[in-house]
């Protein structure tokens, strides 16, 4: 949390287990525009978000982790795969709105090199959204795409 005027950079990792995901869904969609959802069983096997401890209020490790801002806060996003990308990667290509205070953040943009940025507009409330991903192989050929649905609180 920022204390005084001071904005905070929110960086929030997700590390995206791809081999397992490929395991669990053989034939993942290789359409862009129809990703696979991945069930809520399946979501604690594969996909670990973390934070600074000084910017979580709970969810630490887990595909839905809450963090503390304050108005003014920036909140950064980026995803890796538990091989680091070196044999596949994980990258997110879209953020979309699925329910909750739609002014508790501006929607997310890609800003270059993997990393997603939003500003914090509000001191509290919570936001539901659809993080889409593709996993690629070495060579940078798609092997699927995927989304989940996790929230976001906000709590100064």
């Amino acid at each position: 949390m920022r204390t005084g005027s001071v904005i905070n950079a929110i960086k929030v990792l997700t590390t995206i287990d791809c081999e397992t995901l490929l395991e669990l869904y053989p034939n993942a969609s290789k359409n862009i525009n129809a990703p696979t959802g991945i069930n809520p069983t399946n979501l604690r096997k594969s996909i670990y978000m973390v934070t600074k401890d000084s910017d979580e209020m709970n969810g630490q490790a887990s595909p839905e982790l809450n963090i503390k801002a304050d108005q003014g806060d920036t909140i950064h996003w980026r995803a890796t795969s538990l091989s680091l990308d070196s044999d596949l990667s994980a990258e997110f290509y879209e953020f979309r709105y699925t329910g909750g205070n739609r002014n508790v953040i501006t929607p997310p943009f890609h800003v270059g090199n993997g990393y997603w940025l939003a500003n914090v507009i509000v001191n509290q409330g919570f936001i539901t959204y659809d993080w889409k991903f593709k996993i690629l192989d070495r060579r940078g050929q798609v092997l699927g795409y995927f989304y989940w649905d996790p929230k976001i609180t906000v709590v100064s």
